[in-house]
């Protein structure tokens, strides 16, 4: 009976059997990497919560609907946004489309980082 050992050890023994795993490679199905260049299809994770997250996203932090508030942090600051009180209209992927309360509306649609905003209660 064949029975692989883990990191290259040689012993079969239980506390033996621990193995790690780095560099997790995650592809489309039909994409396929070249081997006579420098091309990797893809992408790499460094754990397996970022593969999961890649192929299937966590729920927006604040759903279409959410009353949020820009933070004081430097990149809100930088955006124009910190302290300011908005309506997220549209929420994906860590992003949101705020509108914020008198301020007009800009003639393309803004998006702004989760990590920018915090829920007004």
């Amino acid at each position: 009976m064949w029975a692989p050992f883990s990191n290259g050890c040689g012993s079969d023994a239980p506390e033996a059997m621990e193995a790690n795993a780095t560099n997790y490679h995650v592809r489309r199905v039909n994409d396929h990497s070249d081997i006579q260049s420098d091309y990797h299809a893809g992408s790499f994770r460094d754990n397996i919560t970022q593969v999961i997250h890649a192929l299937l996203p966590p729920p927006s932090k604040y759903p279409a609907g959410s009353l949020v508030r820009g933070k004081t942090n430097k990149r809100a600051t930088r955006h124009g946004i910190a302290g300011q009180v908005g309506l997220v209209m549209r929420a994906a992927d860590g992003y949101c489309e705020v509108r914020w309360v008198g301020v007009p509306e800009p003639r393309w649609k803004l998006t702004y980082s989760e990590r920018d905003l915090e829920l007004v209660s």
